[in-house]
């Protein structure tokens, strides 16, 4: 995972902050009185949403030039497959000799996971 302003971009972790914003953006309260109701420090959702707004522009801009980030593990000589690891954190093994049509099936259907 990329570090990113001193701390980890974790994808669990952010997943959950961009509900509790989405939920936020969708209840018309204030900043305030939203973090009141559900006993959480302002300055944490403050953050949170900075933080994500800035992740969400860099990936945007990686996808504009076309590169994705790829972690190399080290992989001894016997495997004989690749391990995919998806901006969600999703990570799906794939063996020689794939079923290509099934692989796009799978990462369709985890892209469009919701909160």
């Amino acid at each position: 995972m990329a570090t990113r302003q001193g701390s980890k971009r974790n994808a669990r972790t952010e997943a959950r902050w961009k509900c509790v914003l989405k939920e936020w953006e969708g209840s018309g309260e204030s900043l305030r009185g939203f973090c009141q109701k559900r006993n959480l420090c302002e300055s944490t959702l403050r953050r949170w949403k900075r933080r994500i707004e800035i992740w969400d522009r860099e990936d945007r801009e990686k996808e504009d030039c076309g590169m994705v980030a790829v972690e190399m593990e080290k992989m001894s000589w016997l495997d004989s497959g690749v391990e995919v690891v998806t901006r969600a954190g999703h990570r799906i093994s794939i063996s020689l000799g794939f079923d290509q049509e099934t692989f796009q099936r799978v990462l369709l259907a985890l892209e469009v996971e919701s909160c």
